[in-house]
């Protein structure tokens, strides 16, 4: 009688136990910002073969899933953010001759925007955008031309990380790259030109979040507790009973 009677306090105490334990969900997350940065591409006399180009890096730090709260089961990785691109030409005839003059150009501006998972070692996602402007004029004994265009939008989306096993995120720092690679070319320009084509407007800024889904060590409440030590007493009671 008294052993069946430690059994069912044992498994009492074990149920009420496990009742306590759940999923949870816990999040970190980060900002980066990359302002505006002007510069140009410059040709005389017609159209250039390769691009001025600029490379921006920043890094972001989200912190590991910590094991004490639990048993990690998911990884979720995303990311919103927002970029602008703009595009100026200006052009000058710099050849006058006693009658009309002619100028013109254009330029394609590029970013290439990408977000890279370092560490662990594991996807990135890109985004590519384009901006084209152009400029001509005519003028007695001169001619010069300016213009410019401007987009901007949105980059969200997450990072699939089904290949990268759940441990690699217990206890550690997450790392992430930031990369936007800038470029200015000059697609055209007068054979008797000075011409400038600028990458402007170009600043990207976003936030990064990194959420956790785990199932929750169990702590006992403190009615559980109280219930615990009545079955640790009872147990007590009846092991004195059978000595007795």
């Amino acid at each position: 009688m008294i052993k069946q009677t430690t059994r069912r306090l044992g498994a009492l105490a074990i149920g009420i136990f496990a009742a306590n334990a759940g999923a949870a969900v816990i999040s970190d997350s980060d900002n980066f910002s990359f302002s505006n940065l002007s510069f140009y591409d410059y040709s005389y006399g017609g159209p250039n073969a390769s691009a001025a180009t600029r490379t921006r890096n920043s890094y972001v730090n989200l912190n590991g899933f910590d094991s004490s709260l639990g048993t990690l089961t998911d990884v979720t990785l995303s990311f919103t953010t927002n970029w602008g691109l703009g595009a100026r030409i200006s052009a000058e005839d710099t050849y006058n001759n006693w009658g009309t003059d002619y100028t013109n150009g254009s330029v394609r501006t590029t970013s290439t925007m990408t977000i890279d998972l370092v560490n662990p070692n594991g996807p990135e996602s890109t985004r590519a955008r384009a901006e084209t402007t152009s400029c001509s004029d005519s003028g007695l004994w001169s001619a010069e031309c300016s213009n410019s265009s401007y987009s901007n939008g949105t980059f969200n989306g997450g990072l699939n990380l089904a290949g990268i096993d759940l441990s690699e995120f217990l206890d550690t720092t997450v790392t992430l790259r930031i990369t936007q690679l800038l470029g200015a070319l000059l697609t055209s320009c007068d054979s008797d030109s000075d011409c400038y084509g600028w990458n402007t407007n170009n600043g990207w800024t976003g936030n990064l979040t990194i959420a956790y889904t785990y199932d929750e060590v169990s702590v006992p409440e403190p009615a559980t507790l109280g219930l615990l030590g009545l079955g640790l007493l009872g147990l007590g009671v009846a092991r004195r009973k059978a000595k007795a």
